[in-house]
């Protein structure tokens, strides 16, 4: 039976056999099983990983209802990013912490995003202090440089009103000063802002800058235009084409008799491999597997004869694992079980006629002398195919 492993990657495994059942008294050699390794179109770009310094205006200019603005757009940062995602938080007034902020990398168990979050809600209000853009943004970028990697992508984002002229100064955006930020500055000016202050910021550094207007007097539209404006420089940073490396299928005999004969690969940098009981396999795909591409292979199986209780039987278990080219994690490409239906023979009309003339004689004669006759004679005397499947099953019946 053709078959998908579960969607627990986006390189999709699958499996497809020539035919659904194979009558019960049957074996069959060399029977092929088709495994298909599919990558996502080009236009389905992945989520890269990305390093993201969010700072937080804190000065004196900052009233406490855009404080509270502030503390919950960067909560919306934390939530928006995935695991291995990295994250650091600057406050600011006129002047930058004297202990430098970590890039804290997101992990599944989510303890990292409680200890953000609980130190964004802690932020307050600096009575008296002043707005120092160019020292915040001179932090982030030191943050980014030496603590993030080249293969990542990255950005800062600005949370502030923009009281700060002196960012507007040629001085600061000279590229020989080593404090001019070369990663994109994405900047949000809620109500209230100076937006050529912001609007500057971004411009100088390849950003964005969003002024987040609320259609109505409630807060939450202005989270939820945050959110979505959050939103759109995500995907144009992290959007990467699919890629995939070390890809390996596994392979697995299901049931006792199954035995694996052979995997014939149009991939002439695949290696193959086939354990020395015939039960395990392996598949090394070779090279990588970019956006749009596609990978088959065909397992030959030997199957046995079912029994009599036999109704599906499992064949092979198809799985594996390969590293996303975007972000060096290494994936599971799900299970795939491949079964097959064994049908008892159709009836015929010679059926219970022959039946009980076999169940006579397998009582009457020893097994010895029904093998030496069937050897002498060539034929069993069975003109069908169901015939003979039952007779082989009364032998079975008498010898044990």
């Amino acid at each position: 039976m053709s078959g998908q492993a579960p969607a627990a990657s986006v390189l999709q495994l699958s499996t497809f056999t020539k035919g659904q059942s194979i009558t019960r008294p049957d074996k069959y050699s060399d029977f092929p099983v088709t495994v298909g390794l599919v990558a996502p179109p080009k236009d389905q770009p992945v989520r890269g990983p990305v390093d993201v310094v969010v700072t937080v205006d804190v000065s004196m200019s900052i009233d406490k209802e855009r404080m509270e603005f502030h503390k919950a757009a960067a909560g919306l940062v934390v939530d928006s990013l995935i695991s291995g995602d990295s994250l650091a938080v600057v406050p600011f007034d006129d002047m930058v912490s004297s202990h430098e902020e970590e890039l804290v990398k997101m992990s599944d168990n989510g303890k990292d995003r409680e200890e953000i979050r609980r130190s964004v809600k802690e932020l307050r209000v600096t009575p008296g202090g002043g707005t120092n853009l160019a020292s915040a943004l001179k932090r982030a970028e030191k943050i980014l440089t030496e603590q993030g990697t080249d293969d990542r992508a990255a950005f800062i984002v600005l949370l502030s009103d923009g009281g700060d002229r002196e960012i507007l100064k040629p001085k600061v955006w000279d590229r020989s000063n080593p404090n001019h930020p070369r990663h994109p500055v994405h900047t949000f000016g809620f109500a209230g802002h100076n937006p050529d202050t912001l609007r500057h910021v971004a411009s100088k550094t390849r950003g964005t800058y969003t002024p987040i207007v609320a259609d109505s007097a409630t807060g939450g539209d202005l989270l939820r235009n945050f959110a979505a404006g959050l939103a759109g420089i995500l995907t144009r940073a992290t959007s990467q084409p699919f890629s995939a490396n070390a890809v390996r299928v596994d392979l697995a005999a299901e049931h006792p008799g199954v035995l694996i004969s052979r995997v014939e690969s149009g991939d002439g940098e695949a290696i193959v491999s086939i354990g020395g009981d015939r039960r395990s396999g392996a598949v090394e795909v070779g090279g990588e597997v970019g956006a749009g591409e596609a990978r088959e292979f065909v397992v030959y199986l030997d199957v046995p004869e079912g029994g009599d209780g036999d109704g599906d039987m499992d064949l092979v278990s198809v799985g594996g694992a390969y590293t996303q080219g975007w972000n060096g994690r290494r994936v599971e490409l799900g299970r795939a079980v491949v079964s097959m239906v064994r049908p008892a023979p159709p009836p015929c009309p010679c059926d219970v006629e022959h039946w009980f003339r076999v169940k006579r004689e397998g009582r009457e004669k020893a097994m010895e002398e029904m093998a030496a006759e069937l050897a002498a004679t060539g034929d069993d005397g069975v003109e069908c195919e169901c015939g003979r499947w039952q007779f082989a099953a009364v032998l079975r019946e008498a010898k044990s």
